[in-house]
């Protein structure tokens, strides 16, 4: 027989216990933010979604969804992202909200949409930026990946939209090619720019010579990304502390680029606006590549940039793709040994 005094004690012992496990579970959830993301972020101003428990183990991947003061265009990318097919994975969502001024720090109707999106496929985290970091600052400092890191994550600006099917491939031509050290990630527009010329020799949709085989090329796209935590972290030690940033990235012989850098000075956001040339920079440094879809037709892709106003559209243009929604022969085709395109848009030999 227990007696009401152990009776008590068994009970106060179990809630400390139960409290204890509590804030444990609270200190590795903080932890976990902390070293994920920059320590310009104060954590008081981070909301968490609690998934399910089947949730809480490490991700397949984490996407940032970088925005600023488009609602309607983050809403849009977000069902986009949350109506794939992630086929059972732990997939984290970080959306991360610049910083405004110290009246506004962040546009309400954004932060609503953002707090209030419910995300099934992992944990969620909204991130309010606490100073001006610009898109420069979004992409680079969002996610500081270790030495060795080999984990995925996805760069999505708030003007994207994704194709259904972008996680399936993504992570087919990871496991084809994730020992693969000069592969820097997985870019998801279609393909049309030639880098040596200036708006000319389009490569429309992958090399002009093959049919329907995923490839890889130099040139860094940004509208819809997958980075390789290594080779990101490479990247940013070179960016900030070699010396990268305080260069100005310029690559003899690739008009198209030095065309871009010329353009942005002359707007005076180099800095600010213009952090990818410096990427295509280090990759032509450390001779990587990014692997492509090879798409059936000129005008598909598996992201699309919907162009809508803002740092670079001054008014709305039409999104630059169609969706790819359905599978087809040679989607999931990643071959070996890959075929590598120079600048030039031609393969390598």
């Amino acid at each position: 027989m227990v007696s009401l005094k152990q009776f008590v004690l068994i009970i106060a012992g179990s809630f400390i216990a139960i409290h204890a496990v509590g804030k444990l579970v609270h200190r590795d959830r903080d932890i976990t933010e902390q070293h994920v993301f920059p320590r310009s972020i104060s954590e008081s101003q981070a909301s968490f979604q609690d998934p399910s428990p089947t949730k809480r183990r490490a991700p397949d991947m984490t996407i940032f969804a970088l925005t600023y003061n488009r609602a309607a265009s983050l809403e849009r990318l977000l069902k986009s992202l949350a109506t794939a097919s992630y086929d059972g994975d732990v997939v984290n969502l970080n959306i991360m909200i610049d910083f405004n001024n110290d009246s506004l720090p962040q546009f309400p109707e954004v932060v609503r949409i953002a707090k209030s999106f419910y995300w099934p496929h992992g944990n969620k985290w909204v991130r309010m930026q606490t100073r001006k970091t610009h898109c420069s600052g979004q992409w680079i400092d969002s996610w500081e990946p270790k030495v060795d890191d080999t984990s995925l994550a996805g760069y999505f600006e708030d003007d994207i939209e994704v194709s259904s099917l972008w996680y399936r491939w993504v992570k087919r031509a990871h496991a084809a090619y994730k020992d693969h050290d000069d592969v820097f990630g997985y870019c998801l527009n279609r393909v049309s720019w030639n880098a040596t010329s200036n708006g000319r020799d389009l490569l429309e949709g992958g090399p002009k010579d093959k049919e329907s085989v995923n490839f890889m090329y130099k040139y860094f796209g940004t509208w819809g990304t997958v980075l390789k935590g290594k080779q990101m972290h490479e990247f940013r030690q070179w960016y900030h502390e070699k010396g990268g940033k305080y260069t100005e990235p310029q690559i003899p012989g690739l008009k198209l680029f030095n065309v871009w850098i010329q353009a942005f000075k002359r707007k005076g956001n180099l800095y600010t606006a213009g952090w990818e040339v410096w990427v295509d920079k280090y990759v032509n440094q450390a001779n990587l590549t990014f692997v492509y879809a090879k798409v059936q037709g000129r005008n598909t892709a598996l992201a699309r940039n919907h162009k809508d106003p803002g740092m670079n559209y001054p008014k709305k243009r039409r999104a630059d793709a169609t969706l790819i929604q359905k599978e087809y022969d040679g989607l999931y085709d990643f071959p070996l040994p890959p075929i590598k395109l120079g600048w030039n848009g031609l393969p390598l030999s």
